[in-house]
């Protein structure tokens, strides 16, 4: 993609098998599908025929829209105000010196998968901050049953003449035990809570508890694909940054040198807290330009409920449109020398681009705005 955005432009047309796909790498075009034209460029969600991730995540927050989107939202946004969060700050740290201890007791020969690692630790975070439980026991399987099901998931997006999931080809067998894995250990958590209401104060029973207007509470479907969304929108793409992250740095050693600089000068070796946040510049940049390179969720789907002129080219309704967050974060026009790794372009004031959507590695649109924080 980024090839033919070099070759053809920041719009390009093209097609897989019966669909008909247009590539936005362009901040302005960005706008134009996230924010502008929200009645005409929407979400995809056909619960007969679902694609991407729907396929997995049913009608979560990550999927669905309209008055569902809506309702869903309100419920859950207070989970992730910026000062609820700083309330799980001890549940992150404990998490991650337990991985650090953990780390110590393995042989200095041995080699050790970090993107597995961090796989691990977001997948434990995330359980204890927004489900009240731990993972540890589970991990072995959960965290490649997640993988399994977004390797699934992209792939069907890029090759659309996929055998359907009812034939039982090796691929297939793998996807569906996957979501019955999960599935199962869903469910167990959700039948569990039910039992136990009253106790934790967390966002499942957030969710168990909340009632619409004519007094009715979530299914046990409705909860199962918000409590999926919210372990893969939780641990999934900020395991994958973390792992970026530590690849960039350790493939530039410069820069590893100033950060360690700042974190010694700032937490003298201690745990970090929320309020050290604030503190550490260089250590947010070091992860935004990570984030930059390697966007955790790279592309957004969204199709034409309607014909739309963009540029001058008509976009015919039914045809689906990828905004590249990865090309747009490389646009030349916005980024000098764009595939470098450099953490002082977010240092310096002089260095921010000149469109507010040049840098959205959580997207853009009333989806990444939780009380003015990319938090969700």
């Amino acid at each position: 993609m980024a090839r033919w955005q070099a070759d053809h432009g920041d719009l390009v047309r093209f097609r897989l098998a019966n669909r008909t796909f247009h590539l936005f790498s362009h901040p302005e075009l960005a706008q134009a599908a996230l924010i502008e034209h929200p009645e005409t460029i929407v979400k995809v969600y056909d619960p007969e025929k679902p694609i991407g991730l729907a396929i997995v995540l049913g009608q979560g927050l990550i999927t669905s829209q309209g008055a569902l989107w809506r309702q869903q939202r309100g419920l859950m946004q207070p989970m992730f105000r910026r000062s609820r969060i700083a309330t799980m700050a001890p549940q992150m740290t404990d998490a991650a010196e337990q991985m650090l201890q953990r780390w110590a007791e393995i042989d200095s020969e041995q080699a050790v998968d970090v993107a597995a690692e961090m796989m691990r630790l977001t997948l434990e975070v995330i359980s204890q901050t927004m489900f009240s439980t731990t993972a540890q026991q589970q991990i072995a399987n959960v965290s490649p049953a997640f993988g399994a099901t977004l390797r699934y998931v992209f792939k069907s997006a890029q090759s659309p003449l996929l055998l359907p999931r009812w034939i039982p080809t090796a691929e297939n067998r793998a996807f569906n035990d996957a979501v019955a894995l999960l599935d199962q250990w869903v469910y167990q958590l959700i039948a569990e809570r039910r039992g136990g209401l009253g106790v934790h104060k967390d966002l499942l029973e957030r969710l168990i508890t909340a009632r619409d207007q004519q007094g009715n509470s979530m299914s046990d479907q409705q909860l199962r694909d918000e409590v999926l969304t919210i372990f893969t929108a939780g641990h999934e793409t900020t395991a994958n940054a973390l792992s970026w992250c530590w690849h960039l740095l350790s493939q530039h050693s410069q820069f590893y040198a100033p950060l360690q600089a700042e974190l010694d000068q700032v937490l003298a070796g201690r745990t970090p807290t929320a309020a050290d946040l604030s503190r550490l510049p260089y250590c947010r940049a070091v992860l935004q330009e990570a984030m930059r390179l390697y966007p955790p969720a790279p592309v957004i789907l969204r199709c034409l409920n309607s014909d739309l002129i963009l540029r001058g080219y008509r976009l015919e309704a039914g045809t689906f449109v990828f905004v590249n967050l990865y090309t747009i974060h490389r646009h030349p026009d916005f980024w000098p020398e764009p595939d470098r790794f450099d953490p002082d372009r977010f240092i310096n004031p002089a260095a921010k681009p000149a469109h507010p959507l040049a840098y959205m590695p959580f997207g853009a649109g009333p989806r990444a705005r939780v009380s003015g924080n990319n938090l969700l």
